[in-house]
């Protein structure tokens, strides 16, 4: 279970030079999902909200969020990550929903 957490100037890099693909949406593209690249194993540093420098160890799940949340601070979006067939999924599925 991943508890609430507050993370500042949060930043990580990978432990393993290993992708996998999972499906991934965003709340800030709704209606819109496709594969994804993401490390499977990261470590990540950043504070909490007392100023505390937190550091850890992500793996699945979780090292997922951490890299798109962080790719949000960097002006990405999940989409910016799609291989050439999911472009043509998203175009499609954005064309249904306004």
């Amino acid at each position: 279970m991943v508890h609430s957490t507050i993370l500042i100037n949060l930043t990580y890099h990978p432990i393993v030079i290993e992708n996998s693909l999972d499906w991934l949406g965003c709340f800030s593209v709704m209606y819109t999902a496709g594969e994804v690249p993401r490390y499977s194993s990261i470590a990540y540093e950043g504070y909490d909200i007392s100023g505390k420098k937190v550091k850890g160890i992500a793996r699945g799940f979780l090292a997922r969020l951490i890299q798109h949340e962080v790719g949000h601070l960097n002006g990405e979006l999940f989409f910016d990550l799609f291989t050439k067939e999911d472009i043509a999924f998203f175009i499609v599925s954005f064309a249904f929903y306004p």
